[in-house]
């Protein structure tokens, strides 16, 4: 056991080693710092996409690295650059265009800065937080709201470290230790904390951080960011700019020896058509498993392995839960898109009285001008089946009470509508419009492979249907690429609530995000 561990523990460096003998533009050597997969800015990175301006990023995985958002930026045409998107995407990636000695605007400078020759510790603090609520009387600031300490260091020309302490709400009212207010949730937390390396073009992360598989706008379904972040180990290579290979390792709790591998494949087949394929396991171990961790042969081979070679038959609730996910994002023209992704939960075919457990999701948007300004409308429709991200021998897909795929869990639909205009740097407006569907199942619920059901009967919504109806006009403003705040106030209408029949409510909904930081 401790022979494989601390073989596990030498893969990453071996493959970073390998990764670094593969040829690499010089431009790869810059130090490896991510967007978070939940930051606002990705949205305007994508509306650029969709308005055909960015080209080279992959919009079916996050995150994105700073650098490499700053070159896709740093490509578009001189003539597209009065774009207000653009404009205020140049004020957010400002540092780091100028790596490129790209001409534009300058960056608020952190609290602290100290270079070290071409290395730099950068200190930042700030606020960030959102509080929803409904009446808006109701509401409170949200878990994870609160304020930062944040340190970064660029080792360059291939390291990069950030560590991040927070006090912050935890949303919880377990005793995790003294609060820094008393009877209330505060407590100091940590935030994101990783180290990178990127030798010749090889980018591995390991540490406490978000990852997200899918081109979905509202969530995707294999691997988004609806968890509170946990450990994981994080590799991605390019070749040529056609083929993206991640891997990811993730240990969900070590002392309940929970842990999560995946892998994913990524194909820019045309300039406007990607495909991608992922593959996840949820296995239990003492420690993280060698072949999982080096993440490349199929699961449903390495379980087969790993059950042919033990000592005694395993029984089956020994088995791993493995699950398969396919996307695909074209857009079909300059400025307009389709997405797609679909998700098979639990591979096993042991009986024909399992139910089907999957999700899929579809999407679409076009940009067009609203008078002079940039728009953009956006339709989206996930469907999660009944049973999906849980089985009875317990390889589940959750972690501190959220799946690892998309945050509305089992048993729902939602559709969704967007629209958004653009009509200066500093100002986004919008229209959000939520239809959101959930039967009687819950997160958690597994099929009992004693009771047999029909194949498709996770398709139906279960029992009394709630149905929630929200439309939220909203507003973003963003004086500075440090300071934002969003808010909006709007309807929701909740039909058959709690399940029950014919209880209906109606009630203004208010929301406020924002953030802060020097």
């Amino acid at each position: 056991m401790r022979f494989r561990l601390r073989f596990a523990m030498l893969a990453p460096a071996l493959l970073a080693l390998v990764g670094a003998t593969a040829p690499v533009s010089p431009a790869a050597a810059d130090p490896v710092e991510y967007l978070p997969a939940s930051h606002w800015a990705y949205d305007d990175l994508l509306a650029l996409w969709n308005r055909g301006m960015l080209d080279s990023l992959n919009v079916a995985s996050r995150p994105w690295s700073r650098i490499e958002i700053a070159r896709a930026l740093n490509r578009v045409e001189a003539d597209e650059r009065g774009d207000p998107v653009f404009l205020r995407l140049e004020r957010q990636f400002a540092y780091e265009l100028g790596w490129l000695d790209a001409d534009g605007p300058s960056e608020t400078a952190p609290l602290v800065s100290i270079p070290d020759g071409d290395s730099e510790l950068r200190l930042s603090v700030g606020a960030d937080g959102s509080a929803r609520g409904a009446p808006p009387g109701d509401a409170r600031f949200d878990a994870g709201s609160g304020g930062f300490i944040r340190g970064r260091a660029y080792l360059r020309p291939h390291g990069f470290a950030l560590a991040e302490v927070r006090a912050q709400r935890t949303g919880t009212d377990r005793s995790i230790g003294d609060s820094i207010v008393k009877n209330e949730d505060f407590y100091l937390d940590t935030g994101e904390a990783y180290v990178t390396l990127a030798p010749r073009g090889f980018e591995m992360l390991f540490g406490l951080t978000d990852t997200r598989w899918g081109p979905g706008r509202t969530g995707t379904l294999l691997l988004s960011d609806a968890p509170d972040p946990f450990a994981v180990l994080r590799l991605r290579k390019k070749f040529a700019d056609r083929l993206e290979l991640s891997t990811f390792h993730g240990t969900l709790v070590q002392s309940d020896n929970r842990h999560v591998a995946m892998h994913r494949l990524s194909l820019r087949v045309t300039p406007s058509l990607t495909v991608g394929v992922a593959e996840a396991a949820r296995y239990d171990a003492r420690t993280p498993e060698l072949l999982y961790v080096l993440n490349l042969i199929p699961y449903t081979v390495l379980e087969r392995f790993s059950a042919k070679h033990r000592e005694r038959v395993p029984d089956l609730e020994q088995r791993n839960n493995v699950m398969m996910a396919g996307d695909l994002t074209w857009r079909f023209r300059r400025n307009a898109s389709l997405w797609a992704e679909f998700l098979l939960d639990d591979l096993a075919t042991e009986t024909a009285d399992m139910p089907h457990r999957m999700a899929w999701q579809l999407g679409a948007a076009l940009a067009f001008r609203a008078g002079s300004y940039p728009a953009e409308a956006l339709l989206e429709h996930t469907k999660v089946f009944r049973f999906t991200y849980a089985v009875f021998y317990d390889r589940n897909y959750i972690f501190a009470g959220s799946p690892l795929g998309y945050a509305d869990g089992p048993d729902t639909e939602r559709w969704t509508v967007r629209l958004r205009t653009d009509p200066a740097p500093a100002w986004t407006l919008g229209l959000d419009t939520d239809l959101l569907r959930r039967g009687e199942g819950f997160l958690g619920e597994f099929w009992d492979n004693a009771t047999p059901l029909e194949a498709w009967s996770g398709a139906t919504l279960t029992g009394t249907v709630e149905s929630v109806i929200r439309v939220m006009p909203n507003a973003a403003w963003t004086p500075r690429d440090n300071a934002r705040v969003r808010a909006g106030v709007g309807i929701r209408r909740v039909m058959n609530a709690d399940h029950v029949r014919d209880r209906t409510r109606t009630d203004p909904e208010a929301f406020l995000e924002l953030s802060v930081r020097k």
